[in-house]
């Protein structure tokens, strides 16, 4: 028969999945908007609901725009509007709008991208058929040709893979070696307008005109790059996103300026969850990290701000009518207030703690409670409440002895924390609700957002239950040859997501 302590802990483990489905806390607070005419860039607060700093310029005429995976850089793409074929990537600072610096891409640049682990940066160039290769720490450009022209780009979650399209062809170009698969042919006569993979890497969306004046909708295996299944949609697109769950994607439809509406596709079975009407004529969407709002610019309106979860407008950003992009991020960083989580190690007891109280780990160092010493180990989280939206609160149980236990156990997701207390607080107490910040991984896949490295907890598997939290993938390995078992989202048992080191 299996132990008390092993039951409370299937338990437990019972809690984690029941509530695997529910909404991730943390949320983006920065929200970047590109205007087209003129040729600017505006930063919004969607806290607030207003302006941060802006209109920047940015070129005679702009392309696009995208953020660097910190949030503290947008990259703005422009072209000269007599001669196409000189290209400009400008560098804005997010914290102070002002423009950093500004260089040469390839002939008449079209889309930009970045990589999730902030290395690169990529700009399509259709005048001259390559591919922008930028360093974005010294901005150094490295051009590759391309085998087809590109007017569309989009970076892998790994960073490894990036995906042009032009009209009815996608390629894919493998950033380790060079090498390229395809192009791959689509329907003749579409016209590729969006690009966009889904939060695993699995799958790339497609978005496309068709000759008929309305769209399709691609999903294409990533790692074979063959079409898996096509969906026509009823209006003309204009934008495409994807939610951070992977479940659904977002199309943004528009015959003409004065009407539209925002169309959720269930990427599971490739049928429409719901359409929103859009009166003004949808022309980007941007959705926050926590997949719960979408900010969707028009071509006469303001920007409204949709609840993904409602199907419902439940409010508007007053800005210039005609934007053509919005970037959502989370960041800057910089404003951002860290907090270092340091672990410890008690070698009778074969228990590990962490912790970000200054007095707790002064008191451990010391020696007032004996037997435990540093491990070395430690990760950034975020100091609580203050960490600008972009983390939710860490609350910290005790294992009362009286129950056969002497451990603490850390959770990120509020239904988890409530769950615990609930069902077992004759066993585990609640020390505290918030003892700091993090940002949740992806409920299914475990995959932690941009600019965050994930926590794994993993369990000794013993009846005086104990856990470790490491963002270690050697550690997590070591602990796993010894027994304990990974329990968290995602195969490997990721719990919660540090902030990456800086």
């Amino acid at each position: 028969m299996a132990s008390p302590t092993r039951r409370l802990h299937a338990a437990f483990a019972a809690i984690l999945f029941a509530v695997a489905a529910a909404p991730v806390l943390a949320a983006p607070y920065a929200y970047l908007s590109s205007g087209g005419s003129p040729h600017t860039l505006t930063v919004f607060d969607a806290e607030a609901r207003s302006v941060v700093a802006g209109p920047v310029s940015v070129g005679d005429y702009h392309m696009a725009a995208a953020v660097s995976a910190d949030g503290e850089r947008l990259f703005a793409l422009s072209r000269d509007a007599n001669t196409a074929s000189i290209g400009t990537l400008t560098v804005i600072s997010v914290t102070t709008g002002q423009v950093e610096t500004s260089f040469a891409v390839g002939a008449n640049p079209q889309d930009v991208a970045t990589s999730p682990d902030g290395a690169k940066i990529y700009v399509v160039n259709s005048g001259d058929r390559t591919l922008s290769i930028i360093d974005a720490r010294t901005y150094a450009v490295r051009n590759v040709p391309l085998p087809m022209c590109a007017t569309r780009v989009a970076v892998s979650p790994d960073s490894r893979y990036v995906y042009v399209a032009c009209l009815a062809q996608v390629a894919r170009f493998d950033s380790q070696d060079n090498s390229i698969v395809g192009p791959i042919p689509l329907v003749a006569g579409d016209t590729v307008i969006a690009l966009a993979p889904s939060p695993d890497g699995g799958v790339l969306y497609a978005l496309a005109v068709t000759t008929s004046g309305t769209g399709r909708l691609y999903t294409i295996a990533a790692g074979a790059m063959t079409i898996s299944w096509s969906i026509l949609l009823e209006q003309w697109p204009r934008a495409l996103a994807v939610n951070p769950d992977g479940r659904s994607v977002y199309v943004a439809l528009s015959t003409i300026a004065a009407t539209g509406a925002l169309a959720s596709i269930n990427t599971e079975t490739a049928g429409r969850r719901g359409t929103l009407p859009i009166p003004e004529g949808p022309r980007s969407i941007g959705v926050s990290a926590d997949g719960r709002t979408a900010y969707v610019t028009t071509f006469v309106g303001p920007v409204h701000i949709v609840d993904l979860e409602n199907g419902s407008v439940s409010g508007t950003l007053t800005a210039t009518p005609g934007y053509e992009q919005i970037v959502v991020a989370t960041g800057p960083l910089s404003r951002i207030v860290r907090r270092t989580i340091v672990e410890f190690y008690h070698e009778r007891l074969d228990h590990y703690f962490m912790t970000g109280y200054a007095n707790e780990i002064d008191d451990l160092d010391r020696g007032v409670h004996t037997g435990w010493r540093r491990t070395g180990e430690t990760f950034d989280a975020l100091e609580p409440g203050r960490s600008r939206g972009a983390g939710g609160p860490v609350c910290r149980f005790y294992g009362k002895p009286s129950a056969g236990l002497d451990s603490h156990f850390y959770s990120g997701h509020r239904s988890e924390c409530d769950a615990v207390g609930r069902r077992f607080g004759d066993a585990w107490e609640l020390e505290a609700y918030r003892v700091f910040d993090v940002t949740l991984p992806n409920l299914v896949t475990g995959q932690c957002p941009f600019g965050t490295v994930p926590v794994f907890r993993l369990w000794n598997g013993r009846t005086d239950s104990n856990h470790r939290y490491t963002t270690s993938r050697a550690l997590w390995q070591a602990m796993r040859d010894q027994g304990f078992i990974p329990e968290g989202y995602g195969n490997e048992g990721v719990a919660m997501c540090a902030m990456a080191p800086r």
